[in-house]
């Protein structure tokens, strides 16, 4: 059986909070580890993960990097966010 079978399955209930946590510093020194190797100019692709879901899978340039988000000219989508978006690290991906 998988780990995910195993948590859906309750085997590790005693272990949530413990896999909680473990899963949000991974998810931050991901997020750590894209601001440190994106420059400007990169061209990337935002996650399926976004909201709005008009925004999944759009392309788009790194035009800035921040302290802890990226902002991303990904041109016109047609919908309320266009142009430059500043998103997390976590819904970037490199095109």
């Amino acid at each position: 059986m998988s780990l995910l079978s195993d948590i859906h399955n309750g085997v590790h209930d005693g272990e949530l909070d413990n896999i909680l946590a473990a899963v949000h510093e991974r998810k931050k020194w991901r997020g750590l580890a894209i601001i440190y190797s994106a420059n400007v100019g990169d061209a990337v692709r935002i996650s399926d993960n976004v909201k709005p879901k008009y925004l999944a899978g759009a392309r788009g340039t790194v035009i800035s990097i921040m302290r802890d988000k990226i902002r991303v000219d990904v041109g016109y989508t047609g919908g309320r966010f266009s142009g430059v978006i500043t998103v997390p690290p976590s819904l970037i991906e490199k095109a």
